[in-house]
């Protein structure tokens, strides 16, 4: 099992995705660019770094959602082009299988849009490769962790919202600082979980098998 904080060690050595759903914290976004090792445009999340100013180090997808003068825009500065027209697999997907894995810590910005269809693909997406990565994914209103067994703690505010869901299932499901504690539980899909809220500065979540899904509101 592993066990770390979530996010601050993610920040010493991690891969930069960008989609195209709506994001609106510039500052954010700037920050983790000068942080990050690597910076992956995901089709349309292209036209986002143009608008931000913020030059990638590659630009992957179908190209269904981003014009030819953005590409040529970062062709020109440098930016690897690489075009996968495949239909069987989504431009998330496609940029997963294609990094070269620098590192195991993976952020995304722009893929918690308000398409709920694209936002469940992508979860089963990363599902897919939770064994490779681990993933962080940043949107305006919310901070979402897809975790493999292990050990996590959680910087928070009192009264801040969790929701904390299987996957599929997780066993022995241990969790500590939460107005809705739990002691080694099986937790399967359904509502248990949601809307949990944390009662200080930290909360933990441990367990011993399975994959959960944590949706921290800010």
């Amino acid at each position: 099992m592993i066990s770390f904080v979530i996010p601050d060690d993610f920040f010493s050595d991690f891969v930069l995705l960008v989609g195209n759903a709506r994001f609106e914290n510039l500052d954010l976004i700037k920050g983790l660019r000068d942080k990050a090792s690597r910076i992956v445009g995901v089709d349309g999340g292209a036209a986002v770094l143009k608008k931000y100013g913020i030059i990638p180090h590659l630009i992957v997808g179908d190209f269904d959602s981003v014009d030819i003068n953005t590409l040529e825009f970062f062709k020109v500065k440098g930016t690897e082009i690489l075009h996968i027209p495949d239909q069987n697999n989504n431009d998330l997907e496609k940029a997963l299988r294609t990094i070269v894995k620098e590192t195991s810590n993976l952020i995304l910005v722009g893929f918690l849009g308000s398409r709920f269809d694209h936002t469940l693909a992508t979860l089963f997406v990363l599902k897919k490769y939770i064994k490779k990565y681990r993933f962080f994914l940043v949107g305006d209103a919310m901070e979402v962790y897809l975790l493999k067994a292990g050990n996590y703690k959680f910087s928070t505010e009192k009264g801040q919202i969790f929701s904390i869901f299987a996957f599929n299932r997780a066993e022995g499901v241990v969790l500590k600082g939460f107005k809705y504690n739990l002691d080694s539980v099986r937790l399967l899909p359904g509502s248990l979980g949601l809307s949990n809220t944390s009662l200080g500065r930290e909360v933990e979540i441990r367990f011993s098998r399975g994959t959960l899904i944590v949706i921290k509101s800010l």
